[in-house]
C-alpha cells in the first residue's frame, strides 16, 4: 500500500514573534496543503505544529505516513526515542530540566502512538519543492492578517518579546494613546525620540527601548494589557 508523504516547516519571524506552519500533504494523485500563523510563537513550537496539524487530517489510521522536515530536533525527538525518554522522566531531559514546549509534544506523541510514522530529515533551502512550498506556506502565515493566539505559549510567557506585524492605519493614535494610557495611576512610558515615523524609542524608569514603526501596535498592547512590571524596559 502507498505511504501519505507529508513535508512541514515552521517560521517564526524574531523567534519570538508572529509564527506560521505549513504543511503540504500528498497520496496518489491527492494533495491538500495547510497553514496557519499565530501572533506570538516560536520556530520550534510552528515545526512540531505543523506535523501535528498534518497528522490530526489524516482519516485512515492503518496507512503507512512518511513526514519529511527540516527540523533536526523533531526528527531526533522519535528517531532517537528522546520523546519517549522524556515522557518515562516526567518530560524532563537528562539534565533535569524540563522539556519545552510540553504541550505539543504530548500533543504529538499522543499522535504517533496510533499511528505508523516515519519522520525523514531533509536538508532547507537546497531546492526540495514540497520542502521550499512549506517553508513559503509558513512565512505566509507568519505574516498574514489572520493570526490565531497560541495560547499556551503566551501563558507562560508574557513577556517573551517584541515582534513586528504590519503596520495599522492609526499608527498615529496609538502613539498618542500611550503617552496618556494610565495603568494603576503611573504612566507606563513616555516616547523621547522619534525617527520619521520609522522608530519610536520608549523610557522608563531611566531604561530604555526603540521599537521599529510596525512592531508598535503590538507593543502598545501589551503594554495596556498587563499590569505588573514590563521586564525588557
Amino acid at each position: 500500500m502507498d505511504a501519505i508523504t507529508i513535508y512541514t516547516d515552521g517560521s517564526s519571524l524574531g523567534n519570538p514573534g508572529p509564527g506560521g506552519y505549513g504543511a503540504v500533504l500528498m497520496y496518489g494523485d491527492k494533495r491538500k496543503e495547510l497553514s496557519q500563523g499565530y501572533r506570538l510563537s516560536t520556530n520550534n513550537r510552528m515545526e512540531i505544529l505543523a506535523a501535528i496539524v498534518a497528522l490530526e487530517s489524516i482519516k485512515k489510521a492503518e496507512i503507512k505516513i512518511k513526514i519529511h522536515t527540516d527540523s533536526r530536533l523533531l526528527c531526533d525527538a522519535f528517531n532517537q526515542n528522546w520523546i519517549k525518554s522524556w515522557s518515562a522522566k516526567g518530560w524532563k531531559k537528562a539534565d533535569k530540566k524540563p522539556v519545552l514546549n510540553q504541550d505539543l509534544w504530548k500533543r504529538l506523541l499522543n499522535l504517533t502512538e496510533n499511528l505508523d510514522v516515519d519522520f525523514i530529515w531533509v536538508k532547507a533551502h537546497v531546492g526540495n519543492t514540497e520542502n521550499e512550498r512549506c517553508d513559503t506556506l509558513a512565512k505566509e502565515a507568519a505574516e498574514s492578517s489572520d493570526l490565531l493566539v497560541d495560547e499556551n505559549y503566551e501563558k507562560d510567557n508574557p513577556h517573551s518579546g517584541i515582534f513586528s506585524q504590519n503596520l495599522i492605519e492609526n499608527l498615529p493614535n496609538l502613539k498618542d494613546e500611550i503617552l496618556t494610557k494610565k495603568m494603576a495611576g503611573n504612566v507606563f512610558c513616555r516616547v523621547i525620540e522619534e525617527d520619521y515615523g520609522r522608530t519610536f524609542t520608549f523610557e522608563k524608569s531611566g531604561k530604555s527601548i526603540t521599537i521599529m514603526a510596525d512592531a508598535l501596535p503590538l507593543f502598545v498592547r501589551q503594554l495596556l494589557e498587563i499590569n505588573d512590571e514590563i521586564s525588557h524596559i
